[in-house]
């Protein structure tokens, strides 16, 4: 069995994925060691609030093609590595949006990805002109498409509230803005805002938040709902 075929590891993921890496190559391994990096920082800080981090199964490799050939957008790399470590986080918040009174998101599976993107197909006229944006928040960011509150080239991937807070992978940005960048759906007033310029980049933001709260455990426990 591979190591990083087992849910509930007695050792970091990083030093696991050493014992693997002959299996993905090299390129592929290495992008995967900056997620896994990443997860066992997110894991180290569960450990020191004294709770489960709740790691589910590895998405299959079937699973994560589904993706693109669903949605059609093709996501980061370091997304489906996540993925591949664990596919969702079963609604335990693993993620801080924001860097003060942050939002907690939980990591969605596979699964719950693509029932989220098809809710809202075929992304015709009908759909975009009922999700219209009349912009109530203020002018959104020059980055982000104007107007849209469903897009067909943005992916969720995380959610707050029963998804009254989204985070999504947009494949379709403004000139001003980069494909992958991390976009953050709110609900009532509905708005759209910019998150992060990329996974990576948004977890590793998302593991300095909650290293810098252990300095308050008790509050870190409460906004990440982790309730005894």
């Amino acid at each position: 069995m591979r190591c990083t075929e087992v849910a509930d590891q007695p050792f970091p993921i990083g030093e696991c994925l050493g014992r693997d890496i002959g299996d993905r190559g090299r390129s592929a391994a290495k992008t995967m060691t900056r997620v896994a990096k990443e997860f066992d920082r997110l894991a180290a800080v569960f450990k020191q609030l004294g709770k489960q981090l709740n790691r589910q199964p590895p998405a299959s490799e079937a699973a994560i093609a589904s993706v693109v050939e669903v949605t059609g957008v093709e996501v980061a790399s370091e997304l489906k590595d996540l993925w591949r470590i664990s596919n969702g986080s079963g609604h335990t918040m693993w993620f801080a949006e924001g860097e003060d009174e942050f939002t907690p998101y939980y990591f969605l599976s596979i699964e719950d990805v693509l029932e989220n993107w098809q809710r809202f197909a075929p992304y015709d006229e009908a759909i975009y002109k009922e999700w219209y944006d009349d912009e109530g928040w203020g002018e959104r960011d020059s980055r982000i498409q104007r107007h849209y509150l469903r897009h067909k080239d943005w992916v969720s991937f995380a959610e707050f509230n029963g998804g009254s807070h989204l985070l999504l992978f947009d494949a379709d940005p403004t000139t001003n803005g980069k494909r992958g960048q991390i976009i953050n759906y709110i609900h009532d007033p509905d708005g759209v805002f910019w998150a992060s310029t990329s996974f990576i980049d948004f977890l590793e933001t998302s593991n300095d938040t909650l290293e810098e709260w252990l300095e308050y455990p008790d509050q870190l426990r409460e906004q990440l709902w982790l309730w005894d």
